[in-house]
């Protein structure tokens, strides 16, 4: 690993590893690992033009979503390390991807952004409904991580928020939120 990893992510099967990071302004790089082994299987070269924050196997495995520094969601096959799609519409680094159950939605959110981006993954446009609001605008706070289940729940982990919000990934309508404790108990 070049510089450092930020990102991890386990193949549905349990047998792959995927590593993301980079050296920050220069490269993001994606690296496939056997987890029985410890041995690289497959490194993407040139992955990305800034570190890589997230990445996420689909749900069946066969292909890689990440997400950079350089404001871009990308997908890439797992088996050759192919570069799929870009799907365009961050203006800062993207912090978090999911894919829904079905693998056909990716979720992403980014540096800048107080809501959750949703792609079609077939043709990689923003698919409808495009952004899911996660907060009063009052309130301030960065979606870091995403999540799904594979009952239609989108999880979203809010960094400067101290929050986790369930989500209806199909329309974005808040399921319930709960506020982690800012202060150490006693």
């Amino acid at each position: 690993l070049e510089d450092r990893v930020t990102a991890l992510d386990f193949s549905p099967d349990g047998r792959l590893l995927a590593s993301g990071g980079g050296v920050a302004a220069r490269n993001g790089e994606l690296k496939i690992w056997n987890v029985a082994t410890g041995k690289l299987v497959r490194e993407v070269i040139a992955a990305h033009s800034d570190t890589v924050f997230c990445v996420r196997f689909s749900p069946d495995g066969k292909t890689l979503a990440s997400g950079a520094a350089d404001k871009c969601l990308k997908t890439f096959d797992v088996d050759t390390g192919t570069f799929v799609r870009t799907f365009e519409g961050h203006t800062h680094h993207v912090l978090g991807v999911a894919w829904s159950a079905d693998g056909r939605r990716l979720y992403a959110s980014g540096a800048t952004f107080e809501t959750v981006h949703t792609f079609a993954f077939a043709d990689g446009f923003l698919s409808s409904p495009v952004d899911f609001p996660l907060r009063p605008e009052a309130e301030t706070g960065i979606p870091v991580g995403l999540a799904t289940d594979a009952k239609g729940g989108l999880y979203v982990a809010e960094g400067w928020g101290q929050r986790v919000d369930k989500l209806k990934a199909d329309s974005g309508k808040l399921v319930w939120s709960v506020t982690l404790a800012t202060t150490p108990p006693g």
